[in-house]
């Protein structure tokens, strides 16, 4: 019974280990980013920026879309318990007084364009808004109509595109209509940027916490495993021995 227990108790340190190890995992790309210090300004960088992985902040007044929506289902014993739904835009690296300086010839910078995720529903609202707004404007036939102006902040993470098949082809398809308005497939950056604050104390603070839990966890569950086959060893010796001495 006893031995039960405690191969019971090896088994649980062996799983806490692996969902420490599973908690590293999860949060090893942001821990990554956060070590690295690279950041970039949406607003300053250059298309060449948009390269490898990064945190990123801004303002973007071009928005168009969303030209697709993904939507993930959370489920507890079959139950539907929550649902997320997260919106994929394109984006300038402009803002709304960047793009109005621009007009009044004030400014000059190179223009190129993202995918930007939103799960967030406050900033997806902000997002819509300034879509239907450049819409109206791209298909208004008032020449003297000004363009919207908006300055919506976004703070978050360079990553790769979604590689689902149905994305790659609202992407495409998404491209095809902007390039009626003369944006080219050559301004479009390599990354996307997936919205949200990649918080550094919090980050830190779960990594180093599973980190501790997988290897210490594991490394519990061999030395007493290991343990275990020893004291298993000594007493089958020590059985051996003591019907040895009673035959003797």
């Amino acid at each position: 019974m006893k031995g039960d227990l405690h191969e019971k108790e090896n088994v649980y340190t062996f799983v806490i280990g692996i969902l420490g190890l599973i908690v590293v995992i999860a949060g090893f790309n942001e821990f990554k980013l956060l070590v690295s210090g690279r950041k970039v300004d949406l607003n300053t960088a250059s298309i060449s920026d948009f390269d490898k992985p990064a945190l990123i902040d801004g303002k973007v007044d071009f928005v168009y879309g969303p030209f697709a929506t993904l939507e993930e289902t959370q489920k507890t014993y079959g139950v539907t318990t929550g649902k997320t739904e997260t919106n994929f835009y394109i984006v300038g690296n402009f803002s709304g007084e960047m793009y109005e300086s621009w007009e009044n010839g004030e400014l000059e910078f190179d223009t190129f364009y993202t995918v930007l995720s939103v799960a967030d529903k406050d900033k997806q609202k902000e997002l819509d808004a300034a879509a239907e707004d450049w819409v109206n404007y791209l298909t208004s036939e008032d020449e003297n109509e000004a363009p919207p102006y908006y300055s919506i902040e976004i703070k978050g993470k360079l990553e790769k595109q979604v590689k689902d098949d149905d994305y790659k082809q609202y992407y495409s398809e998404a491209q095809d209509d902007l390039s009626n308005v003369s944006v080219e497939k050559d301004e479009y950056a390599e990354l996307m940027i997936t919205n949200g604050e990649v918080k550094a104390t919090f980050t830190y603070v779960f990594f180093s916490l599973g980190l501790i839990l997988g290897i210490g966890g594991i490394a519990l569950g061999i030395l007493s495993a290991v343990s275990d086959s020893k004291k298993k060893k000594l007493e089958e010796q020590s059985a051996m021995t003591n019907d040895e001495t009673f035959n003797g």
